[in-house]
């Protein structure tokens, strides 16, 4: 009897000390977001923006990382489970930091529901495996036509101007699908945005044309074939293709399986120069 009892109590503690490692290995990989809702099912905006913005939460062994577009790296923070629930470093100050912990409603092999707390109130993450999301090789390449990419640049308090990125990407079929990843700490909006000098006159509070550029990425990240297929300005024109040119062996491949493929990418930019501050 003394010997059965022991052997249940062992038993039980064995699972419970294997369940967090058992989530652990579920976690791993890339998450897109489906939707962010309230308990009651409604559309809600959480820590990463509203229900439709883009999120994909990728977890490796020991870090969680947020990316906010499809092509960037996103940051990365360590992460523990204890129990069922996924405990992120500022858990300990839930009054100054929102989504401090994660607590897994659902894992399969391709959905995943986290709830979470935001402003003091429960939401709930509905993402899918990126796996899920198999991209189409045409000829041998990938072909990706992403987001456009708004360049702002406007009146500061301090300096005489400054300037400022935005990104559309929404949490659309569009964007699910696995891309090569910008491998820098500046996202690839911000890179563009921040390295673009603003020598020629703009007409004021009014976007410009859209410069469209396409590129290639080889398997080894190696960028070529930067093309204009829509001009605004020479000196902006040239400007962004000098840029992309230098994001040279900057993009991790991923989806590029063998040297014969590779991927287009394509991106349009907007440029508007505001009259007020923001």
């Amino acid at each position: 009897m003394i010997r059965t009892i022991l052997t249940i109590a062992l038993s039980i503690i064995f699972s419970i000390s294997c369940f967090p490692q058992s989530l652990k290995n579920n976690l791993v990989g890339s998450w897109v977001k489906i939707k962010t809702t309230t308990l009651e099912g409604k559309d809600t905006c959480g820590n990463f923006g509203q229900s439709d913005d883009f999120l994909r939460i990728s977890f490796s062994k020991r870090n969680i990382t947020f990316s906010r577009t499809p092509w960037d790296r996103g940051d990365q923070i360590p992460y523990s489970i204890d129990h069922d629930t996924i405990i992120t470093p500022m858990h300990k100050l839930n009054y100054a930091f929102q989504e401090t912990y994660y607590y897994p409603e659902k894992i399969d092999s391709t959905d995943l529901i986290l709830k979470t707390t935001y402003k003091g109130k429960s939401i709930i993450y509905y993402l899918k495996n990126q796996s899920s999301f198999r991209p189409h090789l045409i000829d041998n390449q990938f072909q990706f036509d992403n987001d456009t990419i708004i360049i702002v640049r406007a009146p500061a308090p301090i300096i005489q101007f400054s300037t400022k990125p935005y990104s559309n990407a929404t949490a659309s079929d569009r964007f699910f699908t696995l891309r090569p990843i910008f491998n820098s700490d500046m996202f690839f909006k911000e890179y563009i945005c921040y390295n673009l000098y603003f020598n020629k006159k703009l007409e004021k509070d009014k976007y410009s044309k859209p410069i469209k550029v396409s590129f290639v990425i080889d398997y080894k990240g190696k960028v070529s074939q930067v093309h204009l297929i829509e001009s605004f300005n020479e000196y902006y024109d040239k400007q962004i293709i000098k840029l992309i040119e230098k994001t040279d062996k900057k993009w991790i491949p991923l989806i590029i399986d063998s040297p014969d493929h590779s991927v287009k990418a394509i991106f349009t930019f907007l440029i508007i120069e505001k009259s007020t501050k923001e």
